[in-house]
């Protein structure tokens, strides 16, 4: 859930343009320090759509997980460590 403070936010008879999340909308595309172009519309829609494909947190199972980290007794063969790390590396960039 995203708040909102209220604001000259919307249904307060304010005439400004709102994005999905309820903050005042950029009203044009611009570009980045990279030279891309953002459109900020598009890309509040495509963080919504991925937030909506993540997993819920299951609580827990984190919390088991994190005091196996810290008593040491979480082991993971560093061969498989490895290999995430080179899968991860190679799909964040399209070749």
């Amino acid at each position: 859930m995203v708040r909102n403070s209220g604001f000259d936010g919307p249904g307060q008879g304010s005439s400004g343009k709102w994005n999905c999340l309820g903050k005042r909308a950029r009203s044009a595309p611009f570009i980045d320090q990279h030279g891309k172009i953002i459109y900020p519309d598009k890309l509040c829609d495509q963080a919504l759509s991925r937030l909506a494909e993540m997993p819920e947190v299951r609580l827990d199972v984190t919390e088991k997980v994190r005091q196996l980290l810290e008593s040491g007794g979480y082991e993971v063969p560093s061969r498989k460590v490895a290999e995430r790390i080179v899968f991860n590396a190679l799909s964040e960039r399209p070749w």
